[in-house]
């Protein structure tokens, strides 16, 4: 399990995001994938080392600037390491966006 979730079933997890609203998130297989990873892949953004949280889709209920722009949109997210919490990148919406920003699973050791 991650810092900061809660797991509701085995395609769902409560999760904080990074002003600290807790959101639902679908880890299923089939949410994650079609954005190029799976829920708790470790994997290297743009800004640095980050474990895949999941999928949202819906509103976040929030106005802060991170939250904004995910309402009423399937969005996967991320905590970055060093984070409050989890965001995403809302420019990325397929593998290839993902893979064109610079996002690449880690070497598993």
């Amino acid at each position: 399990m991650i810092d900061d979730e809660k797991l509701i079933n085995s395609e769902t997890r409560e999760y904080k995001t990074f002003c600290g609203k807790i959101l639902i998130f679908d880890i299923s297989d089939g949410a994650c994938l079609k954005f190029g990873f799976k829920a708790d892949t470790k994997i290297h953004t743009p800004v640095g080392r980050a474990t895949v949280i999941g999928v949202h889709v819906g509103s976040t209920n929030c106005d802060c600037s991170i939250c904004t722009n995910s309402r009423f949109v399937k969005q996967l997210w991320f905590h970055v390491d060093d984070d409050p919490g989890a965001s995403y990148w809302s420019n990325c919406e397929c593998p290839e966006d993902f893979e064109a920003a610079g996002f690449r699973e880690l070497n598993k050791d």
